[in-house]
């Protein structure tokens, strides 16, 4: 039976790999939706034409989010020029007493990020 090329997303000739492993039995899932996409008539592969690589970049972009975990380097700064909305006060919906987001001068030096000084401890980028 046709197995599906890791690199290009052809199908080609050969034996099926038998999963043995979460991450291995996840590869194959994620294998098998590319493959579904592709021979979908209506799915995005149709107007884009994209790579099994862009498919899954996508799905990591999707699944998750505007996730930032602890990560080294990320350093709270005071950016110059003007005040600017605070992303993840703008994200929680939180406003000031005159309905508009808090803007602040801080934010992260790695991601360039406006945040407020509390923000930036809560949103996990210290």
């Amino acid at each position: 039976p046709p197995v599906q090329d890791q690199a290009s997303g052809r199908l080609v000739p050969g034996k099926v790999p038998q999963p043995n492993g979460a991450g291995q039995r996840l590869d194959v899932s994620i294998c098998n939706s590319f493959v579904v996409e592709k021979l979908s008539p209506h799915s995005a592969f149709h107007r884009t034409r994209r790579t099994q690589l862009q498919f899954r970049l996508e799905l990591v972009k999707q699944l998750i989010g505007g996730f930032v975990s602890n990560l080294p380097g990320h350093v709270q700064t005071r950016f110059d020029g003007r005040k600017r909305a605070c992303s993840w006060c703008s994200r929680e919906g939180r406003r000031n007493p005159t309905g508009r987001t808090p803007e602040t001068h801080y934010g992260c030096s790695r991601c360039g990020v406006n945040l407020c000084k509390g923000c930036f401890l809560h949103s996990g980028v210290s």
